[in-house]
């Protein structure tokens, strides 16, 4: 299973939601094991097909706050989050996205991540038209190793991909320590002093994130280079989705993409089951009107044959019995007959002692055989019987015998 993880550039800071366009982004694809396939930058329209979607939304998009999360429904926890935030915010809670992070941390709060709606819903509708089972969406913010206590981690982004062929005079700087994580725009002559202000004496970590490193890319013992490909494979292990509540559904979203893919061999599926049915009716259709054919022409041949017939139930039978009825009427013996089967039992036994045979019982057209106490059939006998069209049921001293042949 294919993953491709695409990085958001930040929100412009002028113009309508209609207005919005997202660039060229920088994106890489993973394969089912991880592993990294192919990294560039690229259109919405020209991203590899993937079949998980995890999108990095920017730091400045992206406010993270710690919460002491109330233990009620989910349903009513919706309704509760802008409530515990709103003081914190600076725009109204009501345009806002509430994600919150189910790993709770060491104090006993959990991450809450405010988004705006319209843009983090203008993002995931530009992806929507993609044949993708599942999309994420993590937090770029939480993408950084958290330090440990006395440390700070800065990262700044002030590559122009990755704000999106925005100003670079105003990048992004993430920091984060072991009790917070706080995303912000600054001019670039502000991001040592707001640093230090930040750290208070800590040792601070520092990291320059590039989206594609070239021979020209600088990097010092201040600000090391933190590679792209570096970061999308962090979001690949990332927990904390912020397709959450009125986002959630867009997770199975390539569902229905997936099923317009089916959609011609699912028709072509109807049509032959269609054109199945119609014909098997078609042949039963043809075998009804053939048997009616021939129960007519029975019919036809057994009032032929007997006119005096008045009611027929079963031509064959009524002509197989009036055929056995006019030859014993005419003294021709039947093949079941007493004499016939005594005949043909007498042939097929040859010379049997006197003494081998002790009674012959005739009843419903069967020949029933007692056999002397002790007597044994010479070998071949049955066989015999068979070969001259007589069936022989076996019993202990007993031959029941009827005739093969009509």
């Amino acid at each position: 299973m294919t993953t491709l993880v695409v990085l958001v550039p930040p929100r412009p800071n002028t113009g309508s939601p209609a207005d919005w366009r997202l660039p060229s982004l920088p994106f890489v694809l993973f394969d089912a094991r991880d592993r990294r396939l192919h990294s560039a930058v690229a259109g919405v329209a020209d991203l590899p097909a993937a079949e998980t979607l995890v999108l990095v939304l920017a730091p400045a998009d992206v406010a993270l706050l710690r919460v002491r999360v109330p233990a009620i429904s989910r349903a009513r926890l919706r309704l509760a989050l802008p409530n515990l935030v709103e003081e914190q915010l600076v725009q109204d809670a009501n345009r806002c996205h509430f994600a919150i992070d189910g790993e709770q941390q060491a104090d006993g709060t959990q991450f809450l991540a405010v988004v705006d709606r319209a843009w983090f819903r203008f993002v995931l509708d530009s992806f929507a038209a993609r044949p993708t089972r599942r999309v994420r969406a993590v937090a770029l913010s939480l993408l950084i190793d958290e330090p440990a206590a006395g440390e700070v981690a800065a990262l700044l982004i002030d590559d122009p991909l990755a704000l999106g062929g925005q100003d670079r005079e105003a990048p992004q700087l993430i920091l984060r320590d072991a009790e917070q994580c706080s995303a912000m725009r600054v001019t670039g002559g502000a991001v040592d002093t707001l640093i230090e202000h930040y750290a208070r004496a800590r040792t601070v970590r520092r990291a320059r994130l590039v989206v594609t490193a070239t021979d020209k890319t600088s990097s010092s013992a201040d600000w090391p280079t933190l590679t792209w490909d570096g970061v999308a494979a962090t979001a690949l292990g990332a927990a904390f989705d912020l397709c959450q509540f009125e986002f959630a559904a867009r997770r199975w979203q390539g569902v229905r993409e997936n099923l317009r893919r089916w959609r011609a061999p699912l028709a072509l599926l109807a049509a032959c089951l269609v054109v199945s049915i119609i014909g098997l009716n078609l042949q039963w259709l043809l075998l009804a009107r053939e048997n009616a054919a021939l129960r007519a022409k029975s019919e036809d041949l057994l009032r032929e044959a007997f006119p005096k017939t008045t009611v027929v139930e079963d031509a064959p039978l009524q002509l197989t019995r009036g055929l056995q009825a006019l030859r014993a009427g005419s003294g021709e013996l039947a093949e079941n007959d007493f004499l016939a089967l005594g005949t043909r039992l007498a042939d097929a036994l040859g010379k049997v002692p006197p003494s081998s045979i002790t009674a012959l019982d005739y009843s419903a057209s069967a020949l029933t055989v007692t056999l002397a106490s002790g007597y044994s059939a010479p070998a071949g006998t049955l066989d015999s019987l068979r070969q001259a069209g007589l069936s022989v049921e076996e019993t202990p001293g007993k031959w029941v015998i009827r005739s093969t042949t009509r």
